[in-house]
């Protein structure tokens, strides 16, 4: 709007003669007056997104000791900084894909004194934005001194394909304890995109790809997973897989009286834009 509005006020300006001794001009037969005409909007930048699936972390060097189910809750939680290193460089390359690992230590206060990506199949700039990224993480005190972990990502583009996901209440079907659902439904719903993200690999090779899947999910006295199975999987074995290891990386609420057991069941299916 701004620009349209000068561009009129100056033809306006023109033809009163301001430019000319304040005397108007005849205007000569032929003459053309020339029209402001708006410019057209600039495109839409186009929204870029990734995927990262975590593989299962590793121990390679010691001098305490340190759950690895404990190190994947804090990863799986801090993983949104992980990705935004990811999506930048998605930026320039909307099919950049590929694995990393990244190797860290976790000093005896928690914090990450060290980290780098001894494999990294990406720019090295996603390598260097990652282990940044890492080294603010804070993890449960490890006991007896300093822990080396190593933890594989896998990187991959979302694509456009639009997809649905529902998810069908919990049912608690075994466990001493006993949880609430709705106290599982605050924990799974803040990490339902990533499960959208796992249906998504299968849409990429069947774009008519539906069906449900069931979790089956045992909940320590802690709160931490213990085990995750898929009893039930109409979809590819990956897109379970992938759902596992999201699972795996939820912290829920402690239960009352002991361990618990649920079943969450999802429905998948293509929807149209």
């Amino acid at each position: 709007m701004f620009r349209i509005a000068v561009a009129i006020a100056c033809t306006f300006f023109v033809l009163a003669g301001c430019g000319n001794g304040g005397e108007a001009q005849p205007k000569a037969a032929g003459d053309q007056v020339a029209e402001a005409k708006p410019e057209p909007p600039p495109p839409p930048e186009p929204v870029v997104s990734g995927t990262i699936r975590t593989q299962e972390a590793a121990v390679i060097e010691t001098q305490g000791e340190i759950e690895v189910a404990k190190v994947t809750v804090v990863v799986g939680k801090k993983l949104k900084a992980v990705t935004a290193c990811y999506e930048d460089a998605l930026t320039a390359d909307p099919a950049l894909t590929g694995k990393m690992t990244v190797r860290f230590v976790i000093a005896p206060d928690g914090k990450v004194s060290e980290a780098a990506a001894p494999m990294n199949e990406l720019p090295p700039s996603v390598g260097d934005c990652v282990t940044e990224a890492v080294k603010s993480f804070v993890f449960p005190k490890p006991a007896g001194g300093a822990v080396t972990i190593e933890f594989p990502f896998l990187f991959s583009p979302v694509e456009g394909a639009a997809r649905s996901a529902k998810r069908k209440d919990p049912e608690v079907i075994g466990g001493k304890g006993a949880m609430a659902p709705a106290q599982v439904e605050e924990t799974v719903r803040p990490n339902m995109d990533r499960i959208k993200a796992c249906y998504e690999q299968a849409l990429r090779q069947d774009p008519k790809a539906a069906g449900k899947v069931t979790v089956r999910v045992v909940v320590e006295a802690e709160g931490l997973v213990y085990s995750v199975q898929t009893p039930v999987n109409e979809l590819p074995s990956q897109v379970g897989a992938c759902m596992v290891e999201i699972f795996i990386a939820m912290k829920f609420p402690k239960p009352t009286g002991g361990a618990v057991t649920f079943e969450m069941p999802f429905l998948f299916e293509p929807t149209q834009r």
